[in-house]
């Protein structure tokens, strides 16, 4: 049995934000050696420089003398010498996300793939990971002693920690099935209800052991969520558990509850989806290259769409606020202009240039394959229960893929599925070919049948327009003590039309001036179809442009049939757990 390569963790640097780290190379490694930063996140499809934040790297030997170090390309290093070697280095610590490391007084968030080094040739060997003596420590790794084990760099990158700073983090810790599921909350202020997240842990570790129909695939599951004072929080899947960052103000809100207990869901469906039911592409992946799919809207869009229902089988939502979920999510792609340019299947593929990489023209230019590819298989699963309504739906085709691909042994899958297994759970889940469907919707770029489809489970689908709603102008807005600003300019819309570009700071329509959330006040005075000037600043140029006003788009808005028929309600109680609500 080879050596195992360990790593210790001195944090003693914390208040200036410093990680100092040190790797053992055992004897048995051959020279030269190679070592590699990596440059992505798994389930993070965005090239990184996390050897930015790599100061003061330096190799001994066993007697403790400094060998040469050569840098090769962009984040590797190359030491002509056989182990056993010492390598160290320092970290500077100080970008809170999900997918980089934070470290202060407070708490040492540490990403692993931002954290350690990796050595070529070594990626099958046992993984050590040690802290020092009195740090309390929270990660997503079996542990030995006081030593973290990963099997293999592979399962080493899929984990994170946290570790405790000068106050103990507040843990709620469920037994599910026998096995551990704990929350930790390294965030400011009190954080959730330790109850009533608890309670959401089991029932939603027991709905997606329902959907899987199978045993939980793992043997402990860690939460680790930090807080910041803005944003809307998001979330990043590892093998065994998964980061969070949530703003501590929105759990005081019923919305953000429930926003805290959709991400609890998307990320736990993650240790099936993605962590071991993987498209093919990402089975062993280069952690220095980008890895194209175009699976990942299975990969998120699936898991997205799971989100609604599994909340509210759970009993964590009720049916309106599934319901209004769908809504938005259908919107979200009703109203944005990429997504008549770009397919899901061809937003998966350009993940790694378009996804992460946001802008002003970002939703002119392609489609999200998260919201969008959610209702994609929103569609699928209504085709499947059309067929069949006694039926799970894609729970079925999704039971397919587990029992095909579901990887429950303790290494990662040495295989993954392909867009052609995928097209082939569904058509099996709904004893059809459903090839039409994924040529026109998936790597087509027609607008999802989401309307032609709900009738299945006794809805209907509106785009219902307010009295009180403006008229059109285009662009989506957002305040501050300077006023407003065009954030993005929708292609093809009214202010596209006339000129305007995302980032221009609007000042006035038709010469009277708009103050700070006064703009759709402002545009209640005209009427679709009228002309207007509109005055912006475009950079350090006063522009003016005649913008013709379109017609409002409305919103969608789903609810029951009026007169359902038993095909109709035993769908939606297939679907959701729920009867379905009068109209």
């Amino acid at each position: 049995m080879t050596a195992a390569l360990r790593h210790r963790v001195d944090l003693s640097g914390r208040n200036q934000h410093l990680v100092r780290l040190t790797m053992s190379i055992p004897d048995d490694v051959p020279g030269p050696v190679r070592l590699v930063m990596p440059t992505w996140t798994p389930g993070s499809y965005v090239m990184r420089d996390y050897v930015h934040h790599v100061q003061q790297l330096e190799v001994l030997d066993a007697d403790g003398h400094h060998l040469d170090v050569e840098p090769e390309g962009h984040t590797a290093w190359v030491v002509d010498h056989a182990g056993p070697l010492e390598v160290r280095w320092e970290l500077y610590a100080n970008d809170l996300t999900v997918r980089t490391n934070h470290v202060d007084d407070h708490h040492a968030l540490l990403v692993s793939p931002a954290t350690f080094l990796g050595v070529e040739g070594c990626r099958d060997r046992e993984h050590r990971v040690s802290f020092g003596d009195g740090d309390v420590v929270h990660g997503m790794l079996p542990r030995v002693g006081d030593e973290f084990v990963a099997a293999t760099l592979d399962l080493l990158v899929d984990s994170a920690f946290e570790v405790e700073g000068d106050d103990p983090f507040p843990v709620v810790e469920r037994i599910v099935d026998g096995i551990p599921h704990r929350f930790v909350w390294s965030g400011h202020g009190p954080g959730p209800d330790p109850d009533a997240l608890g309670d959401a842990m089991e029932a939603i570790a027991a709905a997606t052991r329902d959907l899987l129909a199978d045993d939980l695939p793992m043997d402990d599951y860690t939460f680790l969520c930090a807080s910041w004072d803005s944003g809307r929080g998001g979330g990043l899947e590892h093998r065994d558990g998964a980061t969070l960052l949530m703003p501590s103000t929105a759990l005081a809100t019923p919305d953000g509850r429930a926003r805290l207990q959709s991400l609890l869901v998307h990320e736990y469906l993650h240790l099936a989806n993605v962590k071991r039911v993987m498209p093919a592409e990402l089975v062993r992946p280069s952690l220095t290259d980008h890895v194209h799919t175009t699976s990942l809207w299975v990969a998120e869009g699936w898991t997205s769409w799971f989100e609604g229902p599994l909340c509210t089988r759970a009993g964590l939502w009720d049916v309106d606020r599934l319901l209004a979920d769908l809504a938005r999510r259908v919107d979200g792609v009703r109203t944005r202009p990429g997504a008549r340019l770009q397919s899901v299947a061809e937003a998966s593929w350009t993940a790694w240039t378009k996804a992460y990489v946001f802008d002003e023209n970002s939703t002119n230019a392609g489609t999200d394959y998260y919201r969008h590819g959610s209702v994609v298989a929103w569609c699928l699963d209504l085709l499947v229960r059309r067929r069949r309504p006694e039926s799970g739906g894609l729970d079925d085709a999704f039971r397919l893929l587990w029992r095909t691909f579901g990887d429950t042994s303790d290494r990662p899958p040495t295989s993954g599925y392909t867009p052609a297994d995928v097209l082939d759970a569904v058509s099996e889940a709904a004893g059809t070919d459903l090839t039409w469907f994924f040529d026109e919707y998936v790597t087509g770029r027609a607008f999802p049948p989401i309307e032609d489809l709900v009738g299945v489970v006794g809805l209907q689908l509106d785009v219902e327009v307010g009295d009180d709603t403006p008229p059109r102008l285009g662009a989506s807005t957002s305040n501050d003590d300077q006023g407003v600003t065009l954030d993005a300019v929708e292609r093809w819309g009214p202010a596209w039309d006339a000129g305007l570009t995302g980032g221009d700071r609007l000042l006035a329509l038709d010469g009277i001036r708009v103050e700070s959330g006064k703009l759709d006040q402002a545009l209640r005075a005209h009427r679709p179809g009228d002309e207007v000037e509109v005055a912006v600043f475009s950079g350090p140029r006063l522009l003016r442009r005649r913008v013709t006003l379109g017609e409002p788009r409305g919103r969608t808005r789903l609810r029951p049939v009026a007169d359902p028929d038993d095909r109709q309600r035993t769908a939606f109680r297939h679907w959701t757990g729920h009867d379905l609500p009068e109209r």
